[in-house]
């Protein structure tokens, strides 16, 4: 008896960890047939789903979920595993984030994309987050924002809002101008997390980034990846005073939208921030831990 229930269990587990990993590990470039699909009507959906079937989600999150193709599968299991089955520990740091971005993004009726593949494996990993946002853009014209953020980086406060924490910093003005809202760290613009509207302004910074992704002439390639290209494309719209593209950039406090673990006042993280990203950390985990441990207490009312 006992053996049979254990088969049956082991059985019904495998079906939802293949159907769970389909869901989750649909290219990109495919999931523009699911978006063009025919909707279910309203009445089958489940009440997040009807959601955004009536409304449409206006802020979207994208994460490149893992560094290589061969983390690809495990990612997408251990997003799988934590969101439908829980009792996975930090331990999963690629769980741990994506699931901390999810549960974020749910309760604020944001939409969370996970990238679980790329449209070419020779570039780093960090180019897909442009080729993503360009390509949701098309797809879910509902869509006004998209943040993006790396995967060592963690919302830490969910009681804050996009709206509220970095969008309310737009002036009045100047609304309905700025298209791309960033941040400085001691080395310049930081793109892990920033946040691009879908604009045209979007398409004409994105293009020739993703024009420009196997150039490695452009300076800090080999060391920042996208974030070098970023650079590259906005000096030359910044040092033109008379291009008015230069109006739809916006920089925020950096402590806003990207705290670190180290640095200044103005950089370094602090209790009740929005959000912690371990750039340049080499031990991004035992980092990781090493917050959580300090701040137990203040956090258990501020992570997601």
């Amino acid at each position: 008896m006992a053996s049979s229930r254990t088969i049956i269990l082991i059985t019904i587990s495998t079906l939802m960890l293949y159907f769970g990993l389909l869901l989750f590990m649909t290219p990109v470039s495919h999931q523009a047939n699911l978006v063009n699909a025919e909707p279910r009507p309203h009445h089958q959906l489940p009440p997040q789903q009807l959601y955004k079937a009536q409304q449409g989600p206006r802020i979207g999150i994208i994460t490149v979920a893992t560094p290589d193709k061969k983390l690809a599968l495990r990612s997408a299991l251990h997003y799988f595993i934590y969101t439908f089955c829980g009792g996975v520990t930090r331990i999963l740091s690629h769980c741990f984030s994506l699931h901390n971005k999810k549960r974020y993004a749910d309760s604020w009726h944001y939409v969370f994309l996970p990238v679980f593949t790329v449209h070419d494996d020779t570039l780093p990993p960090e180019f897909e987050k442009i080729a993503s946002a360009m390509q949701y853009f098309k797809q879910l014209p509902s869509l006004e924002w998209l943040w993006l953020l790396d995967m060592d980086a963690y919302i830490m406060n969910k009681w804050l809002s996009i709206e509220d924490q970095i969008l309310s910093r737009i002036p009045p003005l100047k609304y309905d101008t700025v298209s791309l809202i960033l941040n400085r760290d001691a080395s310049g613009i930081n793109t892990g997390s920033c946040l691009i509207r879908n604009t045209p302004f979007s398409a004409c910074c994105c293009r020739p980034m993703w024009d420009l992704r196997y150039n490695s002439s452009v300076e800090n390639y080999h060391v920042w990846h996208e974030q070098a290209l970023m650079a590259h494309v906005l000096k030359s719209i910044e040092s033109n005073r008379s291009d008015p593209r230069g109006d739809a950039i916006l920089y925020v406090p950096q402590r806003a939208m990207n705290s670190y673990m180290v640095g200044d006042n103005e950089s370094k993280y602090q209790v009740g921030d929005f959000l912690i990203h371990f750039a340049g950390v080499g031990h991004k985990l035992r980092a990781l831990d090493d917050v959580l441990d300090t701040y137990k207490e203040p956090l258990k009312d501020l992570l997601p």
